[in-house]
């Protein structure tokens, strides 16, 4: 939806997106100005994981919470090394 574009912040926490929906999130979201993201206790494993590394749309994000999940060490790893996510704080 074009109206949340603007959104800077997202609490998505408890949703239980699995790797399924996190993946699905990454393909079709858009936001100009997302700085925080809360995807703890979503239920995914090392693919939403790998799916949130890869996103480009997590550039501009300081704050991502993920704690919860079964990253797993190739999840975490995938996070670790993401070129997206180098503003984290």
């Amino acid at each position: 939806n074009p109206a949340f574009a603007g959104l800077w912040s997202l609490g998505a926490g408890g949703s239980e997106f699995g790797d399924e929906g996190v993946e699905r999130f990454c393909r079709a979201a858009r936001f100009e100005r997302l700085t925080m993201l809360d995807v703890s206790r979503a239920r995914f494993g090392s693919a939403g994981a790998k799916a949130l590394a890869a996103w480009p749309g997590a550039a501009h994000l300081q704050w991502l919470d993920v704690s919860g999940n079964n990253l797993g060490a190739a999840g975490a790893k995938a996070l670790i090394a993401s070129p997206h996510l180098t503003n984290l704080k």
